[in-house]
């Protein structure tokens, strides 16, 4: 199947977006494909665009996991509560913000 990539371009990036994988210490997840078979918090379609790219990851990287639609601050204390497994959250820097130094 060929695509045609190379016909489209981004003409006003927003920013550059990065994705967090949040779960406890005690839990064996340390990669994407460790969420297979796993709960795992992907915002609210609706209202969070980490679910978009939650979808986009679990596509590419052919890892079946069961999405809970669960706005981030409720995904704390259902991870907490052994709930769910483990969350994604998606940051979005905007172009011409600079990064803080750590």
């Amino acid at each position: 199947k060929q695509h045609n990539a190379d016909k489209i371009k981004v003409v006003l990036p927003m920013g550059h977006e990065e994705i967090h994988l949040i779960t406890r210490t005690a839990s064996d997840i340390y990669t994407i494909k460790d969420l297979a078979g796993k709960k795992v918090g992907v915002g609210i379609p609706s209202k969070e665009g980490t679910s978009v790219t939650a979808g986009l990851i679990k596509t590419v990287t052919a890892t079946n996991w069961e999405d809970v639609n669960i706005s981030f601050d409720s995904a704390f204390v259902s991870l907490l509560n052994g709930d769910i497994d483990a969350f994604l959250k998606a940051y979005l820097m905007m172009m011409g913000q600079k990064e803080k130094e750590t």
